[in-house]
């Protein structure tokens, strides 16, 4: 989580003039990574300015840091508020070991 900066004048124009409100802004980037085939369902995207506030949960690490970099990668945004969070897998139980049979011998205890 954190601050990460950006390349404000770089990226890719998505944003078709300077009037467009926050709101817009946030629907353009949202739609923006999901050309990546992300999955913004469980993110929030809010824009203020230059920066990109991304809060929600995601599957992976490496999910979180794709869409933080796509998000950033847009011209106009200089900066990307990371509140993102990964979710946990679900704890997996070990197998159970193989039962083995054993047949009483004579003289055995």
């Amino acid at each position: 989580m954190g601050l990460i900066s950006f390349i404000k004048n770089a990226g890719d124009k998505i944003f078709k003039s300077e009037e467009k409100r926050e709101q817009e802004k946030a629907e353009l980037i949202r739609s923006h990574i999901k050309k990546f085939g992300f999955n913004t369902d469980q993110i929030r995207i809010a824009v203020d300015d230059e920066t990109v506030t991304l809060t929600g949960e995601v599957e992976s690490q490496l999910t979180k840091n794709k869409i933080i970099v796509t998000a950033g990668n847009v011209e106009g945004i200089a900066r990307v508020d990371d509140r993102l969070t990964v979710k946990v897998p679900e704890p997996v139980a070990p197998p159970e070991p193989e039962k083995q049979f054993y047949t009483v011998k004579k003289g055995d205890y």
